[in-house]
């Protein structure tokens, strides 16, 4: 089989336009996503990894990973579903990164009631809105909720 048989949409040219770079040894990698077609006629959405391949007293070749992506589509779908949802709360939502101590995603109420925009917001973390709360402070603190 070839990836024109798992996916008819494929088109050759942008296929080509695509490993040229790999074949000449100016790009190391392409990574792409789509679909292809399962042998129930079913479509999976795919990333599809391509790297050029060359080994010792072997022709070279192209080798590609393909990931079924379908989980993680879905649980995009789910977190935006998420989050979509909090902006809608009139009372802030503050999610951040228990290493970095920054924030990752707050709501708009939050951005709303602190004064910030929510761009603004996501340059911080606790310990810039609230002094009490210093890096080792909220480690300690995190560090004890994560044993409980």
């Amino acid at each position: 089989m070839t990836a024109f048989d798992l996916n008819d949409e494929l088109d050759k040219d942008k296929l080509r336009a695509n490993f040229a770079g790999i074949a000449a040894g100016t790009q190391r990698a392409a990574m792409v996503r789509g679909y292809h077609r399962r042998k129930d006629g079913r479509q999976v959405p795919v990333e599809v990894v391509t790297q050029y391949v060359t080994a010792p007293n072997e022709s070279p070749t192209f080798v590609a990973v393909v990931r079924d992506i379908s989980q993680r589509i879905e649980d995009q779908a789910e977190i935006t579903h998420f989050k979509s949802t909090l902006d809608e709360v009139r009372d802030g939502v503050f999610m951040y990164d228990p290493e970095k101590l920054q924030f990752f995603y707050v709501n708009k109420g939050a951005a709303e009631y602190l004064g910030y925009t929510v761009a603004e917001l996501l340059k911080l973390g606790p310990s810039d809105l609230n002094r009490t709360f210093n890096q080792s402070l909220l480690k300690e603190m995190l560090s004890s909720l994560a044993r409980e």
